[in-house]
C-alpha cells in the first residue's frame, strides 16, 4: 500500500477586524426662538426651559460684572444666586399649576373628593 499524500495546507482568508460605527450623535433639538423672544409650547420643541420675561430680563441684568474674586468662594451654595434659577418647561409648569395655586404665597390645591350619592330607597331583599 502506497503511503497516503500530506494533506495540502489550507489556506483561509480571515477578514481584518473592524470597529463598528460609532453612533452619530443627534444634535439636541434648538429653540427656534432667540432668548428673550416669547415662546408658547407650539413655538419651542418639548423640554425646552423657560423663564418669565420679568424674570429673565432681572437675571441678565443681575449677572453683568458679577463674578467671585479669585481665592474666595461663594457666600451661599444653597441656590440663591442661581441665575437659572426659575426656569422651567411648559409640561412642569402645567403639572405644578394642578398641584399649587398661583397666588403668593403659593398654596396645596386639595383634591376634590368624589360625590358619593346614596340612596335611601333601596330595596330589601329577603
Amino acid at each position: 500500500m502506497a503511503p497516503k499524500p500530506a494533506p495540502k495546507p489550507l489556506t483561509l482568508e480571515i477578514p481584518a477586524p473592524t470597529r463598528p460605527a460609532p453612533p452619530a450623535r443627534e444634535a439636541p433639538p434648538r429653540a427656534a426662538l432667540a432668548p428673550g423672544s416669547p415662546a408658547t409650547p407650539a413655538t419651542v420643541p418639548p423640554r425646552t426651559r423657560v423663564a418669565p420675561a420679568r424674570v429673565y430680563a432681572s437675571q441678565q441684568i443681575s449677572t453683568i460684572g458679577i463674578s467671585v474674586p479669585r481665592g474666595m468662594k461663594p457666600a451661599w451654595q444653597d441656590d440663591r444666586l442661581n441665575p437659572k434659577r426659575a426656569h422651567q418647561t411648559f409640561e412642569g409648569k402645567a403639572q405644578m399649576e394642578q398641584i399649587w395655586t398661583n397666588t403668593v404665597p403659593r398654596r396645596l390645591k386639595t383634591p376634590a373628593s368624589p360625590r358619593v350619592t346614596m340612596s335611601t330607597q333601596g330595596s330589601a331583599t329577603r
